[in-house]
């Protein structure tokens, strides 16, 4: 299949980035995202959902200090549905993400966890900043 075929997808493939094509490959991979759920390109400028939950501090004793309550990533059986579904369209969108850019651009964002924070890697990298 040709380059060009690639980069611009289809109802049920995402665009694939070709580096020279990134600012093409932008506006088609929104246009999809959208096609599919608004939901996505929500997640990917909003960010991944990362509920806290608190964890009550303890008074001063004679042996120990004072702890004060601190806040901590929830555990996902704990998520409410809403945070579950929240976090599954994050999935998503990353999957598409990831599914659209070739192995060398893949290399560079591997090791982000959210579509938002490969999203803005892939703009850093050819926009030159973040979006």
């Amino acid at each position: 299949m040709s380059n060009q075929l690639l980069s611009m997808g289809s109802q049920s493939k995402p665009p694939v980035l070709l580096a020279n094509e990134y600012q093409q490959w932008k506006k088609r991979m929104i246009q999809f995202l959208n096609h599919k759920s608004r939901d996505y390109m929500e997640s990917i400028t909003s960010g991944q959902v990362n509920p806290m939950i608190r964890v009550p501090g303890q008074t001063a004793t004679e042996t120990s200090p004072e702890i004060p309550d601190r806040f901590v990533p929830k555990p996902y059986q704990y998520f409410t549905e809403k945070e579950k579904e929240l976090y599954k369209i994050d999935e998503e969108a990353l999957i598409y993400l990831t599914m659209a850019i070739q192995n060398d651009i893949y290399n560079r964002v591997d090791s982000r966890s959210s579509a938002k924070e490969v999203w803005d890697e892939l703009s850093r990298q050819f926009e030159g900043s973040e979006a």
